[in-house]
């Protein structure tokens, strides 16, 4: 890998680390790789273990609120819009077809 990669997986279920072993073996496996799992909510505090936030594309992905708020986080931590790239997921149930 020419540059490193680290994956920042925020969960706040206790199922949610569902992959855990297989990212930790991509982290046994790659030297540019960097896995870690954090319970709860991005927070400003957990910006910190992150690198230069000025110098890195950041991919986020998850539900609408915490892709609001991780948006916000991060902008406001440097991280410049452009880099930025985002798939918010709706979570809501599929409304049934009108019925005939």
């Amino acid at each position: 890998m020419p540059q490193p990669i680290h994956l920042h997986w925020y969960t706040t279920r206790a199922d949610g680390h569902y992959l855990h072993n297989y990212f930790r073996s991509l982290t046994d496996a790659l030297d540019e790789f960097h896995y870690r799992a954090v319970d709860g909510a991005m927070s400003a505090e957990s910006l910190t273990d992150l690198p230069d936030l000025g110098n890195v594309d950041v991919y986020l992905a998850g539900g609408e609120g915490f892709v609001s708020s991780a948006r916000e986080l991060l902008l406001a931590g440097g991280l410049p819009q452009e880099r930025l790239f985002v798939d918010a997921l709706n979570r809501r149930p599929a409304q049934a077809p009108p019925a005939d």
